[in-house]
């Protein structure tokens, strides 16, 4: 009997062993979707298409839209099937739709913000007012049903070029290559082809022989330096020249003084002593950095071309990295920087401080002359200051 029993036991406890294990698997959380045709922007009388969507939840699934407009919230449609509504916003301005899903007891929503007001465009540019450099022009546009596509155009002395037709691209870039104003236009074009359009005009100057000679002056006082070494006494004269400044470094968006010592790196010291002493500080900007440098003609100065064929003038202020591994535009960090003192047959006549002394000019850096080709490797751009008489 207790054989029995024992064989009967061992029986149950396999047969046991061998049945699958059942697990209590509930369903996923349920999570509402939102989405509109129009993306976040509409016009009014335009139609808006909402439509919801979810996922986890237990059984059938109903949706509810609505919207908050001034403060004030209104019912589009009551629960249904339908995950889709269509709503014509009649006034403009923010319109806030949700869509409710519920499930069994379970309610979960979503909003989208959408703003409804009539296209318009908006142009800015960026350019320094010379010949031969680019001018940047950036459009955007507000209100208007969907996506948009931006035209870009200029009109100079009655004639209009089409610099870049329809697309989504938000800027344009094109060379000034003669004197005159040009009459910049963007057109934006929304999804249901109505367009907005606006207009800039860019004033594009030669350089009169009154602002050569200006230029001149920076030129004059740089070649009084010509040949000074690391550690001598022009050197010396250098740095002093520099310290005299008391507003003299671009940190973070401010000033602040740094004295500048005989050991410190002395290249845009140099450059920033010249324009010093030639009284055009405030053109130049003061710095003892390059890469500062940069930031401070771009940001504060709104005197810098990143362009690398720009054809310099003298007086122009030109910055180099030459980490530039020849690939595409030189955009690097900018470790090196001179003052332009010609342009002739291609070819940039540079004059530096802090420059590697060539064959026959002995083992110290010192004040000396660069010749590079326009638009070489390693120029990172060029601060081209506004001369005026002071």
């Amino acid at each position: 009997m207790k054989k029995l029993q024992m064989i009967l036991l061992v029986l149950i406890v396999s047969i046991g062993l061998c049945m699958p294990v059942s697990k209590d698997v509930s369903a996923a959380a349920l999570k509402a979707k939102i989405s509109v045709n129009c993306g976040t922007t509409s016009s009014k009388g335009d139609v808006i298409t909402i439509k919801g969507s979810s996922t986890g939840g237990k059984g059938t699934k109903k949706y509810k839209y609505r919207y908050k407009f001034s403060g004030e919230m209104y019912t589009i449609k009551g629960y249904s099937t339908s995950k889709s509504v269509k709503f014509t916003p009649k006034k403009n301005g923010t319109y806030k739709f949700y869509v409710y899903v519920k499930a069994g007891s379970t309610v979960k929503s979503t909003s989208k913000t959408v703003k409804v007001a009539a296209l318009s465009a908006s142009l800015s540019q960026k350019s320094v007012g010379y010949v031969n450099t680019r001018v940047t022009l950036s459009g955007s546009a507000s209100g208007g049903f969907g996506s948009k596509k931006y035209k870009f155009s200029y009109t100079l002395n009655g004639d209009t070029t089409v610099l870049k037709n329809y697309s989504s691209t938000k800027t344009c870039t094109f060379k000034a290559t003669e004197p005159g104003t040009y009459k910049c236009k963007v057109t934006c074009k929304d999804e249901k082809g109505r367009t907005a359009s606006k207009t800039k005009s860019v004033s594009i100057i030669t350089v009169s022989d009154e602002e050569l000679e200006l230029r001149q002056e920076v030129i004059d006082v740089a070649e009084g330096w010509l040949g000074v070494k690391e550690g001598s006494s022009g050197h010396k004269e250098i740095i002093k020249t520099y310290n005299s400044e008391k507003n003299n470094m671009y940190i973070d968006g401010e000033y602040s003084h740094y004295d500048a010592k005989i050991s410190d790196a002395w290249c845009d010291i140099f450059t920033s002593a010249c324009f010093i002493k030639a009284g055009y500080k405030v053109i130049s900007g003061v710095e003892c950095g390059c890469e500062r440098h940069v930031n401070l003609l771009n940001e504060k100065l709104c005197s810098w071309v990143e362009d690398d064929d720009y054809i310099p003038t003298k007086g122009d202020i030109i910055f180099y990295d030459w980490d530039d591994d020849g690939k595409g535009d030189c955009t690097g960090h900018s470790d090196h920087v001179g003052i332009v003192v010609s342009v002739n047959n291609n070819k940039i006549k540079v004059i530096e401080g802090n420059k590697d002394p060539d064959e026959g000019e002995g083992s110290k850096d010192l004040v000396g002359y660069r010749t590079i080709r326009v638009n070489g490797r390693y120029i990172r751009g060029f601060g081209v200051p506004k001369y005026f008489k002071l």
